[in-house]
């Protein structure tokens, strides 16, 4: 009888052991890369950017809202960095609901319900970013810096008409939002100029 007993109570501690799975405890590694996946951009501009670079498999890392310092005083906020293989492209948003956008040469308007609302250049405020960005990494990534491709890209509403003339388009690309994915596609069809070592100097340098 106590043979029986003793059978039934040892080959339930078998299968409890069978059937038991230790708790996982997350390094400490693990912990912070779900951290930066919970805590990242989930604005409609950063999805988009996402949702281009997935759909071309173009092998990017994307940076929202970044201060970097550039020379003495001087430093600056990019709304959205895109790094890639095939360069840098930094994205400036104006996106505040208007009609269209326009410039006499010197200064840049709003048409909007209440009125012309001027703001700031922001061809001269993304260039300005990339001068900072151009002095950073020519420090820190020596070996890099001669094969850096930037992109300066100017975001718009998609109901913004852009009224600007052909001179004020040159040398950055001005688009409405839903361009996104074409100018990305289009990225991701020229040459890699980085190497895998160049992009972690990069990476390195901004983050």
């Amino acid at each position: 009888m106590w043979a029986g007993i003793l059978l039934i109570i040892v080959g339930a501690a078998l299968l409890l052991l069978i059937l038991w799975k230790p708790t996982k405890v997350s390094s400490p590694e693990e912990e912070a890369k779900f951290k930066k996946e919970k805590n990242a951009d989930a604005s409609e501009i950063a999805m988009a950017i996402k949702q281009a670079v997935a759909q071309t498999n173009l092998n990017a890392k994307l940076f929202s809202n970044i201060k970097v310092k550039g020379w003495t005083k001087h430093s600056t906020t990019i709304d959205y960095l895109l790094l890639s293989a095939q360069g840098i492209i930094l994205f400036r948003k104006e996106t505040l609901p208007a009609k269209s956008v326009e410039t006499n040469g010197k200064r840049w308007f709003f048409e909007t319900d209440n009125g012309k609302k001027e703001i700031k250049n922001p061809v001269n405020m993304n260039n300005y970013a990339i001068n900072i960005l151009r002095n950073l990494l020519k420090n820190k990534c020596k070996n890099s810096y001669d094969k850096i491709n930037f992109t300066s890209v100017i975001l718009f509403n998609n109901d913004t008409e852009i009224k600007l003339p052909k001179k004020e388009k040159e040398g950055v690309v001005i688009i409405k939002q839903n361009k996104i994915a074409d100018l990305i596609e289009m990225i991701a069809g020229n040459p890699p100029a980085l190497t895998s070592d160049d992009l972690n100097c990069i990476d390195n340098a901004i983050s």
